[in-house]
Formats: structure tokens, sequence, C-alpha cells
């Protein structure tokens, strides 16, 4: 297998008599001796699940991270992936911990074709920026119920720390394509927004704020805007510096 510069590497245990140096990304073929020409199936389960795991950046996918992520049935999926050999969970010797890796048949196949390509390197998220930047591209349907409410509404609110991370873990590539914006607000909420849904609406809340302060249900029956969706614009623009909260839930243009 060729190995290029940039390629993240490893040197690890292949069997009691022999140790093997390859790409991150090949471990699990090697492990698995997966033949090239093996026709696979996966189940819908299956391939949620694989998502879920290539959204994560490979040294973050330790059984203790991913846990936090995969409900009952995305476990059920996940043993019988590792049963198949489609997923390995192998001990890193350096860092003293298991990592799961994804067969390279599998990635393949199942993975790498539906990443759009990219000419360039996006930019990292700013601190603020709420959940993992590292996922898969918002999918057009989702048992998850705040990736069906940011798409019907153009705007979800969060109230705990593991659903944000957990919409982070299915909607990333949009994230990481600036299709989605969110962020922490002082009240402990996470807002997300579709960049779509904010290039729209910002304009008739910046426009409400044109005569002086205003609080949000204001600026809410003026623009005939949701309430939560008002502050999540609010949010995004104070963050930007264009707007400021003079106190709780009232709002004005940065002079």
């Amino acid at each position: 297998m060729h190995i290029n510069q940039d390629d993240e590497v490893d040197f690890f245990k292949f069997s009691s008599s022999a140790f093997l140096f390859a790409k991150k990304a090949d471990v699990a073929s090697l492990l698995s001796n997966l033949p090239q020409n093996a026709k696979i199936k996966l189940s819908p389960e299956e391939l949620a699940v694989l998502k879920k795991l290539d959204t994560v950046r490979y040294p973050n996918r330790t059984e203790e991270e991913i846990a936090k992520y995969l409900n009952d049935d995305d476990r059920k999926a996940l043993d019988k992936l590792i049963k198949r050999k489609l997923v390995v969970l192998y001990n890193d010797e350096k860092r003293k911990e298991k990592l799961y890796s994804i067969s390279k048949y599998v990635y393949d196949n199942f993975l790498l074709r539906n990443k759009p390509k990219e000419t360039s390197k996006p930019e990292p998220p700013p601190e603020r920026a709420w959940g993992v930047a590292e996922q898969p591209r918002m999918p057009s349907s989702t048992d998850n119920k705040d990736v069906q409410t940011l798409e019907s509404k153009g705007f979800v609110v969060l109230a705990t720390e593991p659903e944000a991370a957990a919409l982070s873990l299915a909607i990333g590539e949009s994230i990481r394509q600036g299709q989605v914006i969110g962020l922490r607000s002082f009240n402990s909420k996470y807002y997300i927004l579709l960049k779509s849904f904010y290039d729209a609406q910002s304009p008739k809340v910046v426009g409400a704020l044109k005569n002086g302060p205003r609080s949000v249900d204001e600026i809410s029956k003026e623009t005939s805007l949701d309430p939560e969706a008002v502050r999540g614009i609010l949010y995004v623009l104070a963050e930007k510096g264009e707007v400021t909260e003079n106190r709780r839930d009232i709002f004005a243009i940065v002079q």
C-alpha cells in the first residue's frame, strides 16, 4: 500500500510474532483480511453507525468517546459490524487505549463515494462554535428529530451539550461547508441555524432595530418570526459585533 507524506500512520501489533507499519485508514482492512473483491451489504442501521464513526477524527474514536453518541440500536449495529470485521476495535499501544477503525473496502464503497470533493481545506470553527466539526453532511432524512426540525424550520434550539453534540455528529459536513451556523448563548442554550435561513431573515431583524432598541418579542411580532429564531439571529449578530444586548432580551444596533 502506498503511503503519502501527509498520511497518518501507525506501528501496531499484528500477531504474536509480527508488527505492521501502515496508514491508520488501512488498519481495519489489514486486521480483518477482507478480500478486495468482497461483496458487502450493509443494513441502514449499520450504515448509520459507520457514518457516525466517520464523523469523528481517528485519534478520537475511543470506546468512551463513541459511546456518548450511540443509542441501543446503534450499539447493536456496531457489534454486528465488529463481528463481520467491517469495523475493528484495536489496541493503540502508544496511547494505551482502543480505537475504532473502519475497513478500507467499506470506507471506499459506502462512505468515500458520498463525500463531496473539496478544492481547499475549510477553515476551523471559532472557539465558541458548538459541537464537533468533523461530521458527514446533513442527510435528507434522519432519525435525529433535531435535524428534522432544523431542516423544516431553519433553526433549532437545544438545551444540553449532549443534544448539541449528537446533532453535530449528524450534520458535521454541513457545518464544515458553512451551511449551518450556531453558538452557545449566555443562557446556556445552543442556537443552530441554517445559513440560508440566517441570510434571509437577519436583514429583517436588523431592520426592526433601526429606530432604536427593541425587545425580542417586539421584533418577533414585527417580523413574524418565532421568538427563539429571533434570539438565535440576534446572538449570531452580537457575535459578529453588529448588535448588542443592552439588557436581557433587549437589543440595539452597534453604532
